[in-house]
């Protein structure tokens, strides 16, 4: 995607005949979706790390995780984490999973890359490709 920067965009939008107020609405809208999406995985990260240490500090759960346990994580062995098994299994009740390997479930997740956040600049992209394509909505 070729990166516009909001006076760009608004220009755009301006020549579209695409009022920013539609463009604001829907990307803050997906903004909210991705959030959303983001949401339970950042919650069920905390929550494995507060099951091995009771401080938890806001966007570092999955880090700390891979600090305390590095030769876990290095290793891809998620034996070496003490109880590990029962951690997972009690996450995926909270979460109210059904598959029968929780541990892999769990593992997966505090292992997988971070999912940033899209910048806003490119949801209001989005947004203003969508309007252009599907019209302004009334």
């Amino acid at each position: 995607m070729n990166h516009l920067n909001r006076e760009e965009l608004k220009k755009l939008a301006h020549e579209h005949e695409i009022p920013w107020q539609d463009v604001l609405e829907i990307a803050r809208g997906l903004y909210r979706q991705a959030w959303v999406e983001r949401a339970d995985i950042y919650r069920i990260r905390c929550e494995v790390w507060r099951a091995y240490n009771s401080k938890v500090w806001r966007g570092t759960c999955r880090q700390s995780m891979k600090l305390k346990y590095r030769r876990a994580f290095n290793g891809g062995d998620h034996t070496m984490i003490p109880n590990f098994d029962l951690v997972a299994e009690s996450i995926s009740i909270e979460f109210r999973r059904d598959d029968t390997d929780a541990v892999e479930w769990l593992w997966e997740i505090i292992t997988a890359d971070k999912d940033h956040m899209p910048r806003f600049d490119d949801l209001l992209q989005q947004a203003l490709n969508y309007l252009a394509f599907t019209g302004t909505p009334t």
